[in-house]
């Protein structure tokens, strides 16, 4: 008869192997031939002598099978929560508020709604995603993108699986707001909303040239980021000598308020959170301006990145933050004091991020076509361990019959 000791061990083993089959899933509905790579790589990261005797185990029935020597994937109680895959360029990803389902267009022309719980696509549907246009709900009940073939905005619904409507318009960026009530987008001369299945549209604002937005909730406040070219700049450019010139703008739509922040910056993405205290600017040298939303004053410049910041997103209550950059690097900041709290490799150029009102759930997308989902306190706990190292993978040898492979870095994680 098993022992009460021995009992409430088996219990812990099978809730950890419980756990990593679950982070690998997604992994495993592709390609159900990773099933002991994926188990195996994450027990190593919790109990090394469980994935030794789940190794021995593999060994006695599978001639090759990669073997990880390190570990490489993400395990229960990391900062990894799970990882999804398109085949081609992610360009956009979205949470919903309660971190449950999240959504992804990716060049590979899918958008795929996923449900963060059950690590599974809920839909997907065909969109030609030329442009980073995508946008979730705050319940995660509505997904709206923009397919370039027809020129259309598509609104569906998540839980029905069907398309509620769809408006002639070739957005550049998307938001939808209002839990799910009201689209907002960009075209070439301004930016534009309207009531989910109304016929009419408003103007929000006639400029062109804006080529990145962030709103509250309840769209109050705007936060644009916009190109400005005299005809001097025009033929600048034309000849290789000119720069456009960026603007940052914060509009207080119930007061009526426009306001310039900065237009002396090289701009590549804004972000505001909910109450218009907190704007930021990433800039293609890898820095973030951060700017009061009351004083309309620069009141901080984070510095972590290395090269462009390609995305931003803050939380509700403009205590938190996390960007993405081309060094393939996910960032987390603390705004009250400015102090960049933890920085997570990622296998790719970052393309897109966002992060829960709460600020403790992050997703990215990257080049390589990954969707993957962060728990932030979690890779703030573990922020300077090993794990989160920043060393670039060289080269990986095969040997053992293929059941054992070694991986030299210099100095990224495999993830």
């Amino acid at each position: 008869m098993m022992d009460a000791q021995s009992h409430n061990q088996m219990r812990e083993d099978l809730k950890g192997l419980q756990a990593c089959l679950f982070m690998a899933t997604p992994v495993l509905l592709s390609d159900p031939a990773q099933l002991p790579t994926q188990i195996h790589g994450r027990l190593l990261a919790i109990s090394p002598t469980r994935a030794e005797a789940m190794a021995q185990a593999v060994n006695r029935h599978r001639r090759s099978w990669l073997r990880m020597t390190f570990p490489t994937l993400g395990a229960p109680g990391s900062a990894l929560k799970c990882t999804f895959h398109h085949v081609d360029d992610v360009m956009v990803v979205a949470i919903c508020d309660d971190g449950s389902r999240a959504a992804s267009g990716s060049l590979d022309g899918i958008v795929r709604v996923w449900d963060l719980k059950k690590a599974s696509a809920i839909i997907e549907t065909n969109a030609d995603m030329g442009k980073p246009a995508l946008a979730f709900s705050a319940d995660g009940t509505r997904v709206a993108f923009n397919d370039e073939e027809s020129e259309t905005v598509v609104i569906f619904d998540v839980d029905q699986a069907v398309p509620v409507v769809g408006y002639p318009e070739e957005a550049h960026r998307l938001a939808l707001k209002d839990k799910g009530r009201r689209l907002l987008w960009t075209t070439g001369d301004g930016m534009y909303s309207r009531i989910v299945g109304g016929a009419a549209k408003e103007v929000v604002l006639k400029q062109p040239g804006i080529f990145s937005f962030s709103t509250s909730e309840e769209v109050r406040f705007i936060a644009t980021a916009q190109t400005k070219k005299s005809y001097a700049d025009e033929y600048e450019e034309v000849i290789g000598r000119g720069s456009s010139r960026y603007v940052v703008g914060l509009l207080d739509r119930k007061e009526g308020l426009t306001a310039t922040l900065a237009d002396d910056l090289r701009v590549s993405c804004v972000a505001v959170n909910e109450n218009g205290s907190i704007v930021l600017v990433g800039d293609e040298d890898g820095s973030i301006a951060a700017f009061s939303g009351r004083s309309k004053k620069k009141v901080a410049v984070l510095k972590g990145h290395t090269d462009e910041i390609v995305a931003i997103a803050i939380s509700a209550d403009g205590l938190r933050a996390v960007s993405g950059s081309r060094d393939s690097t996910l960032c987390i900041w603390d705004l009250g004091t400015w102090a960049e709290r933890a920085v997570i490799p990622l296998p790719a150029i970052v393309q897109a991020v966002d992060l829960t009102p709460d600020g403790n759930t992050a997703i990215s997308g990257c080049s390589d076509g990954t969707v993957q989902v962060w728990d932030v306190n979690a890779a703030i706990s573990h922020a300077g361990s090993d794990l989160a190292r920043k060393d670039r993978v060289r080269c990986v040898r095969f040997g053992g019959q293929g059941s054992k492979a070694g991986v030299y870095w210099q100095g990224d994680t495999i993830s």
